[in-house]
C-alpha cells in the first residue's frame, strides 16, 4: 500500500540523513584535530594562522590577519581567545 511505501521511504531517508550527519561530524572532528597542533583540545590563534598560511600556499589564496580575526570572531563564542571543539562544530552550521 502507499502508506507502507511512504513509511519505508521515510525510514530510508532518515537513515541516509543520519549516515550523512555521522560523516560530517567525523570530518569536522578530523579537521579540528589537524588544527589543534599541540593536542590541548582547543585551537589557538597561532594554530589558525599557521593553517591559513598553509592554505595560502596550497590554494593560491591570500588569507591574512583579518581573516584569522573573522574566523575567531565567528567561532570563539566565549571570548577566551581559543576555539574549543563545541565552538568549532558551529562551522557545520555556518
Amino acid at each position: 500500500s502507499s502508506f507502507l511505501a511512504q513509511q519505508n521511504f521515510t525510514r530510508q531517508t532518515n537513515a541516509q540523513l543520519a549516515s550523512g550527519n555521522a560523516v560530517l561530524a567525523n570530518n569536522i572532528e578530523q579537521i579540528f584535530n589537524a588544527l589543534n597542533r599541540n593536542h590541548d583540545n582547543k585551537i589557538s590563534r597561532e594554530d589558525a594562522e599557521k593553517a591559513l598560511l598553509k592554505l595560502n600556499s596550497k590554494l593560491g589564496r591570500s588569507y591574512g590577519e583579518d581573516d584569522v580575526n573573522d574566523f575567531f570572531g565567528q567561532l570563539d563564542t566565549n571570548g577566551d581567545g581559543f576555539i574549543d571543539f563545541q565552538e568549532f562544530k558551529r562551522l557545520s552550521l555556518l
